[in-house]
């Protein structure tokens, strides 16, 4: 039995990179979805087997290159896994695909200025800055 590699060398730079272009693919899959059918589909299973895909390419490239790479883990296809869910589950429980987007002075005034319960006070244009504050909060108390 082959015994489970430090925490440190399971997390490698291949790893980090396959899981950040799968998360940035599948969050704007999930928001799309989200906003046009209300359903938040379940991609853990999806994310691991295009991250095994994305890395296992990746390493016969770089081979046929003569280039020598280390062999894919499943440590590693853990890791992607992992943050890919966690790169999407942010943009869904972050409110992206559905009030973070309706809080604009636009939404507010499509919806009708004197519609009971649109006041107009509740109004807060998008912006970096606050949006990405609001994010950190709300993945630490989700």
């Amino acid at each position: 039995m082959s015994r489970i590699p430090p925490w440190a060398s399971q997390i490698t730079v291949r790893a980090i990179v396959a899981s950040f272009l799968i998360g940035i693919i599948y969050s704007v899959i999930v928001m799309k979805l989200n906003l046009t059918t209300g359903l938040v589909p379940n991609l853990n299973v999806s994310a691991a087997l295009l991250g095994f895909v994305f890395i296992r390419t990746w390493t016969k490239i770089l081979s046929k290159a003569k280039i020598v790479t280390t062999p894919f883990t499943r440590e590693e296809n853990t890791i992607i896994q992992t943050c890919a869910v966690a790169c999407y589950s942010i943009a869904v429980g972050g409110g992206f695909e559905s009030y973070l987007l309706g809080l604009n002075r636009r939404t507010y005034e499509q919806a009708g200025i004197d519609t009971e319960g649109n006041t107009p006070g509740s109004t807060k244009e998008p912006g970096v800055g606050w949006m990405t504050a609001f994010l950190f909060v709300a993945a630490k108390y989700r």
